[in-house]
């Protein structure tokens, strides 16, 4: 392994003191050198696939241990969550009642009491006055927290959140949409797979075809490493 990390690290060197390619002498040498490192990845990659095949497997192994270990606990409590909040939820739903209950109760009361103090300030002849007692009576209160009635219990607490389901995919407004990059590439690697000759009104169809992409044609060296 010392062997293959000091092959490594000098092929870095010879590529760093590397200057441009101006002969085609120099083109050989930098070809052979491509293939030569495409080797030594190949090289490298075998010389430790037994031991990250191994490491592979034990951590398999190990998360499969784990989740044996776990997925109990899980079924258990997928039965006492949903029991727990059925009952929270009454209660909570009880609660929001008997608090709904009680401000009725006593805005009925303030306004009682009002017509009875503004029917005395009007018969003494302080008509404002009455009016701003009804006016006071009838304005809006502040909401008052439903207190919960359940018992705390430590480390226990429940999240609300909003969530969606996907009803009409087709109607899903396109800036909420993600491209699929994987199909996409399918159909761009695949397109020109077996023709020889790719016109630009070929490509321009391809990208009418899938729409808002730009399709062009790159080259990169590839070296045979055996």
């Amino acid at each position: 392994m010392e062997e293959l990390e000091s092959q490594a690290l000098s092929v870095l060197d010879q590529a760093k003191a590397m200057s441009a390619i101006g002969t085609n002498k120099m083109y050989a040498y930098a070809g052979q050198f491509i293939v030569d490192a495409k080797r030594l990845i190949a090289k490298i990659t075998d010389a430790h696939k037994a031991s990250i095949d191994a490491a592979h497997l034990a951590h398999k192994a190990a998360i499969a241990l784990r989740d044996s270990h776990i997925q109990p606990i899980h079924a258990a409590l997928r039965i006492v969550e949903p029991l727990a909040l059925a009952y929270k939820q009454e209660q909570d739903r009880a609660a929001r009642e008997e608090a709904q209950r009680v401000a009725d109760e006593q805005r009925r009361e303030r306004e009682a009491q009002a017509i009875k103090d503004a029917e005395a300030l009007e018969a003494m002849g302080f008509d404002e006055a009455a009016n701003s007692k009804l006016a006071e009576a009838t304005a809006p209160q502040r909401i008052t927290p439903v207190v919960s009635t359940l018992p705390k219990v430590a480390g226990l607490s429940t999240r609300k959140k909003w969530v969606y389901e996907i009803v009409d995919p087709a109607a899903v407004k396109r800036e909420f949409c993600i491209p699929n990059e994987k199909l996409i590439h399918i159909h761009v690697d695949g397109e020109f797979y077996k023709t020889s000759k790719v016109t630009p009104e070929m490509v321009k169809a391809l990208e009418d075809k899938i729409g808002g992409i730009k399709v062009m044609e790159v080259e990169t060296m590839v070296g045979r490493t055996k």
